[in-house]
């Protein structure tokens, strides 16, 4: 379980919790969010997050559904 702000994640569970509400997230806003703290305060690259998200034989617009997993994520 991670905590910050009124947040809890439950990365094993795929949970979100904000004061003690469950919030909805889509897995690949989880996955975002598990790369970034799984590495606190160091840059992760926009490639990185690919491979985090997608698999390499994968194709997708990759800017675009970033940019829309971390968007919704607001």
């Amino acid at each position: 379980m991670v905590r910050f702000g009124p947040y809890d994640v439950d990365f094993s569970m795929a949970e979100v919790r904000k004061s003690g509400v469950r919030v909805r997230v889509q897995e690949q806003q989880l996955r975002v969010l598990q790369a970034l703290v799984d590495r606190p305060g160091e840059p992760i690259t926009r490639d990185e997050l690919r491979q985090c998200l997608w698999p390499g034989d994968t194709y997708v617009d990759f800017d675009r559904s970033l940019n829309v997993a971390v968007a919704a994520s607001h």
